[in-house]
């Protein structure tokens, strides 16, 4: 990983709570820093952000759509279901008409049924008397009758009782016969009724197993549309959150924003002020030898110096050029014990190669105030402090700001 992303990395871990205008400062410094390695992470300038805040305005208007579409969707379901649900209460009620109905035949049928039989044991009973009738009559015409009219006739009585007595049961006869011919007839339509009966019933079962189909058919179109409204919502919920995350981002992109036109406005003047003035980052009584001056060529001649390296002896004081608000203070791979300081109006500094912190991220110094102690750096391996001055992000020589009066030779290689 390169000097400036694990910077950024660090300050974004560890000081996300300070003001937004001191990570925009860094990333720019540091981005700009990293260019000077050949391995910067990419430098986001205010054009950048604008294009950044246009595609997330546009993926909100693209959301809004979406979420516009699915309620739209939705509420056409909705009455979908609703219509459903209507035709479902519909074929139940049908259904339980029917359900009374095949009831009401049930009862009928069975209440035939029972009638059907009474006759038809009424029917048996009267045959059997017509039958009984019917052996007495022959009985009296073959035997019993010839005999009483012979002794009728030798004894001179009347034989008008026996002949009234065969009117009657003959009367009896016909009779027993009307009533069974009627209880028949009766038995017959009783018989009819029946059969329409079972017939209606048949077509009341008929009618229940299509309103059944209907029901269940209905019933699966309410549970694959009520199953599409909750995907549906499903949806929405999670466009929602991805519209609010956007929301955000365009929120701390327009901050971002806000804060760089601030930073280009408000200036206070201080910094530029004291150009060729400033002190330099060491204690009063030292002589500092220059390791590299800016625009100096590193080792290997293809990257060039974008600070000053001054030569030093470990635990000496660090001392800051200028008054600021310190903005990082930590470790870094390759320049040891880093501190970032803020002057405003768009200056920063950069002191490296330290071996101990004096001061805290949001901490305000002043100009000559102690902010760490010397150690060294890598690359070269040699004791010494290094100095960066940024302006808008741009590295500048630190010898055209700092103070001329200081005594500074080149150090002898």
């Amino acid at each position: 990983m390169s000097f400036a992303a694990e910077l950024a990395i660090r300050y974004r871990e560890r000081y996300r709570g300070l003001h937004a205008q001191y990570l925009v400062a860094l990333v720019i410094l540091l981005t700009s820093a990293a260019a000077a390695t050949n391995d910067a992470p990419g430098f986001q300038d205010r054009a950048e952000f604008e294009q950044q805040l246009e595609a997330t305005d546009n993926e909100i208007r693209e959301l809004d759509a979406l979420l516009n579409s699915t309620r739209t969707q939705r509420q056409e379901l909705k009455a979908k279901l609703q219509e459903h649900t209507g035709r479902l209460q519909d074929r139940t009620q049908r259904l339980q008409q029917l359900q009374k109905e095949t009831q009401i035949y049930e009862a009928r049928l069975s209440e035939l049924e029972n009638r059907v039989l009474q006759q038809q044991t009424v029917i048996g009973e009267d045959r059997e008397q017509l039958a009984i009738l019917l052996r007495q009559r022959l009985i009296s015409n073959y035997s019993g009758q010839t005999q009483n009219a012979v002794k009728a006739a030798f004894s001179g009585k009347d034989i008008s009782l026996s002949q009234r007595k065969a009117v009657y049961i003959a009367h009896l006869e016909n009779a027993r016969k009307d009533r069974i011919a009627n209880l028949q007839h009766r038995v017959a339509k009783l018989e009819q009724a029946h059969h329409e009966a079972l017939k209606s019933r048949n077509w009341l079962a008929h009618l229940r197993r299509k309103a059944k189909k209907q029901h269940a058919d209905i019933n699966q179109q309410r549970n694959e549309t009520t199953a599409s409204i909750d995907k549906l919502t499903d949806k929405e919920q999670l466009k929602l959150h991805q519209r609010e995350q956007l929301l955000e981002q365009q929120k701390d992109i327009e901050s971002i924003l806000l804060q760089l036109d601030q930073m280009r406005t408000t200036v206070s003047g201080y910094f530029a002020a004291h150009q060729g003035k400033l002190p330099w980052p060491v204690s009063k009584n030292e002589k500092p030898q220059l390791l590299a001056r800016f625009g100096d060529k590193k080792a290997g001649g293809k990257l060039a110096w974008t600070g000053t390296l001054i030569q030093r002896k470990q635990g000496q004081t660090v001392h800051a050029i200028a008054d600021g608000e310190v903005v990082y203070a930590d470790q870094l791979a390759a320049m040891g014990m880093v501190v970032v300081i803020d002057h405003g109006d768009s200056y920063l500094s950069l002191y490296g190669g330290n071996r101990s912190i004096k001061v805290l991220p949001g901490d305000w110094v002043e100009m000559g105030s102690t902010i760490a102690t010397v150690g060294r750096i890598t690359s070269p391996n040699a004791e010494s402090t290094y100095l960066e001055i940024r302006e808008n992000a741009n590295p500048v020589d630190p010898e055209t700001w700092l103070s001329k009066k200081k005594p500074v030779q080149l150090a002898k290689n």
